[in-house]
């Protein structure tokens, strides 16, 4: 190593080791997308709205920009602005982003494992507006207060963005950046989530 090379790091966990694996399994071979037979479920609510626009990298409000973002680049989206709690689509899921338990009304604590009724492609990406979403990977029961990241790749997902601490609304990954790097690319080229 010299000055000012770093190293790209991810956490690969579950509640078991099995779990663990599976995230591997499904992110391990380059994820092959089509277009067609997957969307991106966009859960925002009009109670909250405002909080998405709050990003440190974004350039108007995160939901709708992303929206616009995948829907230009031939991607289906599934997006909804009520107060209405998203738990199914109309394809594979590839990516989510939702305020969680800070929707309005607030879902159970445990919405991810027993609420959403997604069938998630492999790669299938977890980003929501929930202070402590990472802090438990030990076990799904008694569960933590808010969704984690732990719950998603128990139902079959491979990635997420999981807050310890509060981030406050600033420091929640912006999804515009995420799935533009991730799902279409600079330059004809991806990247890796940990980049």
């Amino acid at each position: 190593l010299t000055p000012g090379d770093i190293y790209l790091v991810c956490r690969l966990s579950g509640y078991t080791a099995q779990e663990a694996i599976g995230l591997i399994d499904r992110g391990g071979d380059p994820i092959i997308v089509y277009k067609p037979l997957v969307t991106v479920v966009i859960d925002r609510d009009a109670r909250t709205e405002p909080y998405d626009a709050q990003g440190p990298f974004s350039l108007g409000e995160d939901f709708p920009q992303t929206r616009d973002l995948l829907q230009q680049a031939g991607f289906n989206v599934h997006y909804d602005a009520t107060t209405a709690f998203l738990t199914q689509a109309p394809h594979s899921v590839i990516g989510y982003a939702s305020y969680g338990r800070n929707h309005n009304p607030a879902p159970a604590n445990t919405y991810i494992l027993t609420g959403l009724n997604f069938d998630l492609w492999p790669g299938a990406a977890f980003n929501t507006f929930e202070s402590f979403n990472g802090r438990n990977f030990t076990t799904a029961s008694p569960h933590d207060n808010q969704g984690q990241v732990a719950d998603w790749v128990k139902i079959g997902g491979t990635l997420g963005f999981g807050h310890v601490w509060e981030p406050f609304t600033f420091a929640v990954a912006d999804n515009a950046v995420f799935y533009n790097c991730m799902l279409i690319g600079t330059g004809g080229q991806t990247w890796t989530f940990a980049e």
